[in-house]
Protein backbone atom coordinates (compact mmCIF):
# COMPACT_ATOMS: atom_id res chain seq x y z
CA UNK A 1 0.00 0.00 0.00
CA UNK A 2 2.77 2.54 0.90
CA UNK A 3 4.49 1.44 -2.25
CA UNK A 4 1.72 2.50 -4.33
CA UNK A 5 1.38 5.86 -2.59
CA UNK A 6 4.91 6.56 -3.32
CA UNK A 7 4.64 5.77 -6.67
CA UNK A 8 1.25 7.47 -7.32
CA UNK A 9 3.38 10.55 -5.86
CA UNK A 10 6.77 10.44 -8.02
CA UNK A 11 4.48 9.42 -11.16
CA UNK A 12 2.26 12.24 -10.84
CA UNK A 13 4.78 15.40 -12.56
CA UNK A 14 5.39 12.95 -15.53
CA UNK A 15 1.53 12.52 -16.14
CA UNK A 16 0.85 15.85 -15.66
CA UNK A 17 4.43 17.17 -17.56
CA UNK A 18 2.85 14.72 -20.33
CA UNK A 19 -0.68 16.74 -20.02
CA UNK A 20 0.62 20.13 -20.08
CA UNK A 21 3.28 19.62 -23.08
CA UNK A 22 -0.07 18.70 -25.02
CA UNK A 23 -1.20 22.54 -25.57
CA UNK A 24 2.20 23.98 -26.70
CA UNK A 25 1.60 21.75 -29.65
CA UNK A 26 -2.09 22.55 -30.60
CA UNK A 27 -1.05 26.15 -30.27
CA UNK A 28 2.11 25.82 -32.46
CA UNK A 29 0.25 23.51 -34.88
CA UNK A 30 -2.75 26.49 -34.88
CA UNK A 31 -0.03 29.13 -35.09
CA UNK A 32 1.05 26.99 -38.30
CA UNK A 33 -2.45 26.98 -39.71
CA UNK A 34 -2.86 30.61 -39.50
CA UNK A 35 0.45 31.50 -40.88
CA UNK A 36 -0.32 29.02 -43.90
CA UNK A 37 -3.89 30.73 -44.64
CA UNK A 38 -2.43 33.74 -44.36
CA UNK A 39 0.13 33.06 -46.92
CA UNK A 40 -2.23 31.69 -49.36
CA UNK A 41 -4.33 34.50 -49.22
CA UNK A 42 -1.42 36.75 -49.85
CA UNK A 43 0.00 34.79 -53.00
CA UNK A 44 -3.42 34.92 -54.28
CA UNK A 45 -3.93 38.35 -53.70
CA UNK A 46 -0.56 39.90 -54.80
CA UNK A 47 -0.48 40.98 -51.71
CA UNK A 48 3.39 42.43 -50.61
CA UNK A 49 5.61 42.04 -47.28
CA UNK A 50 4.08 44.39 -44.84
CA UNK A 51 0.94 44.61 -45.76
CA UNK A 52 -1.80 44.52 -42.55
CA UNK A 53 -3.96 40.89 -41.91
CA UNK A 54 -6.83 40.34 -39.98
CA UNK A 55 -8.86 37.35 -39.41
CA UNK A 56 -11.49 38.47 -42.01
CA UNK A 57 -8.80 39.13 -44.45
CA UNK A 58 -7.90 35.53 -44.98
CA UNK A 59 -10.87 33.95 -43.41
CA UNK A 60 -11.83 31.74 -46.26
CA UNK A 61 -8.23 30.52 -47.18
CA UNK A 62 -8.43 29.25 -43.09
CA UNK A 63 -11.25 26.72 -43.56
CA UNK A 64 -9.00 24.44 -45.40
CA UNK A 65 -6.69 24.20 -42.53
CA UNK A 66 -9.24 23.50 -39.72
CA UNK A 67 -12.40 21.56 -38.84
CA UNK A 68 -13.47 23.55 -35.94
CA UNK A 69 -12.43 27.50 -34.93
CA UNK A 70 -8.31 28.05 -34.02
CA UNK A 71 -8.15 28.72 -29.95
CA UNK A 72 -5.40 28.75 -27.84
CA UNK A 73 -5.99 25.88 -25.04
CA UNK A 74 -4.56 28.16 -22.57
CA UNK A 75 -6.97 31.33 -23.17
CA UNK A 76 -4.00 33.57 -25.45
CA UNK A 77 -5.00 35.23 -28.08
CA UNK A 78 -3.58 35.54 -31.40
CA UNK A 79 -2.00 38.10 -33.37
CA UNK A 80 -1.69 37.52 -37.06
CA UNK A 81 0.74 39.82 -37.43
CA UNK A 82 1.59 41.39 -41.72
CA UNK A 83 2.42 39.35 -44.79
CA UNK A 84 5.15 37.80 -43.71
CA UNK A 85 5.65 37.73 -40.13
CA UNK A 86 4.92 34.83 -38.18
CA UNK A 87 1.68 34.75 -35.96
CA UNK A 88 1.86 35.06 -32.01
CA UNK A 89 0.20 33.86 -29.31
CA UNK A 90 -0.31 35.97 -26.01
CA UNK A 91 0.04 33.02 -24.11
CA UNK A 92 2.88 30.81 -26.04
CA UNK A 93 4.78 33.35 -28.00
CA UNK A 94 5.86 32.65 -31.67
CA UNK A 95 6.35 28.98 -32.63
CA UNK A 96 9.97 29.61 -32.70
CA UNK A 97 9.37 31.02 -28.83
CA UNK A 98 6.53 28.38 -27.79
CA UNK A 99 8.87 25.90 -26.05
CA UNK A 100 10.64 27.82 -24.05
CA UNK A 101 8.16 30.77 -23.37
CA UNK A 102 6.12 27.53 -21.89
CA UNK A 103 8.81 26.28 -19.88
CA UNK A 104 8.81 29.61 -18.28
CA UNK A 105 5.20 29.90 -17.53
CA UNK A 106 5.34 26.11 -16.11
CA UNK A 107 7.98 27.24 -13.66
CA UNK A 108 5.98 30.43 -12.60
CA UNK A 109 3.31 28.24 -11.79
CA UNK A 110 5.18 25.16 -10.32
CA UNK A 111 6.84 27.81 -8.45
CA UNK A 112 3.30 29.22 -7.22
CA UNK A 113 1.98 25.69 -6.45
CA UNK A 114 4.84 24.64 -4.52
CA UNK A 115 2.53 25.31 -0.81
CA UNK A 116 0.13 23.10 -1.85
CA UNK A 117 2.39 20.56 -3.34
CA UNK A 118 4.52 20.89 0.30
CA UNK A 119 1.04 20.46 1.92
CA UNK A 120 0.44 17.33 -0.10
CA UNK A 121 3.54 15.45 0.93
CA UNK A 122 3.20 16.15 4.11
CA UNK A 123 -0.10 14.31 3.92
CA UNK A 124 1.38 11.73 2.19
CA UNK A 125 3.74 11.26 4.90
CA UNK A 126 1.41 11.57 7.55
CA UNK A 127 -0.75 8.57 5.71
CA UNK A 128 2.47 6.63 5.10
CA UNK A 129 4.40 7.14 7.84
CA UNK A 130 2.56 8.38 11.01
CA UNK A 131 -0.75 6.48 10.89
CA UNK A 132 0.81 2.86 10.23
CA UNK A 133 2.96 4.11 13.69
CA UNK A 134 -0.23 5.05 15.49
CA UNK A 135 -2.08 1.72 14.40
CA UNK A 136 0.99 -0.26 15.90
CA UNK A 137 1.23 1.93 19.23
CA UNK A 138 -2.51 1.29 19.88
CA UNK A 139 -2.52 -2.40 19.21
CA UNK A 140 0.44 -2.89 21.69
CA UNK A 141 -1.49 -0.78 24.58
CA UNK A 142 -4.30 -2.66 23.83
CA UNK A 143 -2.69 -6.16 23.78
CA UNK A 144 -1.47 -5.11 27.47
Amino acid sequence: MATCGILAYYGRPTIIKRAESLPVTVCINNMRKIDAAKEDWAAAGGKTNGTPVTASDFEGYLDKYRARPLVCPKGGVYRYGDVREEPSCSYHGTIAEAPAMTRKREKEEAIARMPALLAELIVIVLVLVVAPVLVITMKAKHSQ
